[in-house]
């Protein structure tokens, strides 16, 4: 347990050096301290994704991913990003193929489990269990406007102008 701790400690440290190359938002006040039961925080959530923190160099964001579906391929070229699953069962999927995604890499995301996608590789998150995959993530530099939340996938897509 000690040694996943260490692990940890040292992700989210890389993270934040890895933010202070470049940004994508800033805030215009002051960084706050702030912290959070991140677990209950994380198996709490009903949205497909809320941002809960951001600050100049990282943002946490949880998210909700109903049985069966999945994110969308996407990447993120100025953005590293770490995902933590708290409950379910899923998978990411990680591909160096820009248009088809045929052939992929798929990483286990379970209870406890962490992956780290670097900036510039495709991904897809997907929900193979029989319950929502909550799950909370750390963008480096952050992604998302501060006060991002949407309640459903659908949400997501309207703002998007996919739907």
């Amino acid at each position: 347990m000690n040694f996943l701790l260490i692990i940890l400690v040292l992700v989210v440290a890389a993270l934040f050096w890895f933010a202070s190359q470049e940004g994508v938002y800033h805030l215009t006040s002051a960084p706050k301290v702030w912290g959070v039961n991140i677990e209950q925080a994380t198996v709490d959530n009903k949205d497909w994704r809320r941002v809960l923190y951001t600050s100049d160099n990282a943002q946490l964001t949880v998210m909700s991913v109903p049985v069966g579906d999945q994110l969308g391929w996407e990447v993120h070229p100025n953005n590293d990003q770490y995902f933590r699953t708290e409950s379910g069962t899923g998978e990411v999927q990680t591909s160096a193929d820009s248009t088809t995604h045929e052939k992929y890499e798929t990483t286990d995301m379970s209870k406890d489990h962490f992956v780290f996608v670097p900036k510039g590789i495709y991904h897809n998150v997907i929900n193979k269990g029989n319950s929502e995959l909550k799950f909370y993530t750390i963008y480096a530099p952050p992604h998302h406007p501060p006060d991002r939340v949407d309640r459903t996938k659908q949400d997501e897509l309207r703002r998007e102008g996919k739907l």
